[in-house]
């Protein structure tokens, strides 16, 4: 990817040399990935899902271990979607960080329930396991529904509990706890860990409307700057990257329980996976690089306003961290 020549000097692709055009198409490449994966069928490498599902069957669940792998895919068809509306709405304007921010945020916690369900490692059980620890909180959190409808859920919720406790599988290990906890356990694979996790409390600031994120996004000052402009396009870049990374993790897990139409089909699936984890270290370098400008950006930015600037050298020096020191 060559810095963005068509564009003006001081717009954001160009300072940051990161094309919104280039991330529209990568976002919209991954999806169709995506949807190629997820029309191959299920495979369980450590048992015959039949005899699973009729062992553990029940009367939510006819067929438990077939509904997890059904999960995982539409989970994987929610990260889809939230590419392709990326790939619609992603510009170097600010009118689009916040919904950006709302389909980045969509995309890691999708991956991350993907990523919990379809580790390969696993036993037959275990997912079924895994799948129950995911799916029995959502009967409970139904709160803003009338309530004869909660109490649906809630016997609902009764009745798993019963019949689980009747089996011998295993406990989820580890359990699901809660989409922030998963996202916790896929970021921290992650080399730009430190990064990442910034990047996902950001998104989380923007989706719950918190007063710091929307005022360091809108503050009036700086609605001309094109310095400041860049880092609020450069923060967005990198929270679809955080995105598409996680994606291609939960992916690379996927990938392993299909079964491909032929041995080409899952050659070739791989090396576009292999492709865009790519297409993702290239984003990640160009940030880490725009990153090291930013304190320099900075005094520019508050020079052109009458303003001292703030010495913000060390924290601009974590965000363009290489992630080869990861230890808290």
């Amino acid at each position: 990817m060559s810095a963005p020549s068509d564009l003006e000097a001081e717009s954001p692709a160009a300072l940051t040399t990161i094309s919104d055009a280039y991330i529209r198409e990568s976002c919209l490449g991954v999806a169709g990935l995506i949807n190629d994966l997820v029309q191959w069928g299920a495979y369980e490498p450590h048992g015959d899902p039949a005899a699973i599902d009729s062992t553990y069957a029940s009367l939510i669940f006819p067929a438990p271990l077939s509904y997890s792998h059904q999960l995982i895919r539409y989970y994987l068809e929610g990260v889809r979607d939230g590419l392709i509306a990326l790939s619609r709405v992603f510009t170097q304007d600010i009118t689009v960080h916040v919904p950006t921010a709302v389909l980045s945020r969509q995309v890691i916690e999708y991956s991350a329930s993907a990523h919990y369900l379809s580790d390969p490692d696993d036993t037959p059980e275990m997912r079924l396991a895994k799948m129950l620890s995911i799916y029995k909180p959502s009967l409970v959190k139904r709160t803003l529904k009338a309530p004869q409808v909660h109490g649906l859920y809630s016997a609902a919720n009764r009745l798993l509990n019963d019949w689980q406790s009747t089996t011998s599988l295993p406990s989820a290990t580890p359990p699901f706890g809660s989409i922030t906890d998963a996202v916790a356990v896929l970021l921290s694979s992650f080399a730009e860990r430190k990064v990442s996790e910034g990047s996902y409390r950001r998104l989380c600031g923007f989706a719950h409307a918190s007063p710091r994120d929307i005022t360091e996004l809108y503050e009036l000052t700086w609605r001309e700057s094109a310095q400041m402009n860049a880092v609020r396009y450069a923060e967005a870049v990198g929270d679809i990257a955080v995105g598409l990374r996680s994606v291609c993790a939960a992916t690379l897990r996927v990938y392993r329980l299909r079964v491909p139409p032929s041995e080409l089909d899952h050659k070739l699936l791989g090396i576009r996976i292999q492709h865009f984890g790519l297409v993702i270290d290239e984003i990640t370098a160009r940030l880490g690089a725009f990153w090291k400008t930013v304190p320099q950006l900075m005094e520019q930015a508050y020079a052109s306003r009458g303003m001292e600037s703030p010495r913000l050298e060390d924290l601009f020096d974590d965000m363009s961290d290489d992630g080869e020191d990861e230890t808290d």
